[in-house]
């Protein structure tokens, strides 16, 4: 009987999803980190502050992110970044 996992790896996509599970794949931290070109130290940074995308924890040392979580990732960074323009123009006028 075959295995359903395969060997070859997420493929490094936008992640945009739709009902082919490979259409939406997991990211490892680094694999994140690429695709956001963002350094790990970073990623850490932001995870320290509550502002990391939500993790899959699989066991000791197994973190994934899924397409869904890097989706909310950005929904978030773009509102909070909406919200410090909103207050910076008030607080000039």
């Amino acid at each position: 009987m075959q295995s359903q996992c395969s060997t070859a790896g997420p493929k490094l996509g936008d992640g945009q999803g739709g009902d082919d599970p490979d259409a939406d794949p997991s990211f490892t931290i680094a694999e994140f980190c690429r695709l956001e070109k963002i350094s790990r130290a970073f990623y850490y940074k932001l995870k320290a502050q509550k502002r990391g995308p939500r993790e899959m924890d699989l066991g000791p040392g197994a973190k994934r992110i899924t397409g869904q979580a890097r989706r909310d990732w950005h929904r978030q960074r773009e509102a909070e970044a909406a919200e410090s323009a909103d207050d910076q123009s008030q607080q000039r006028g």
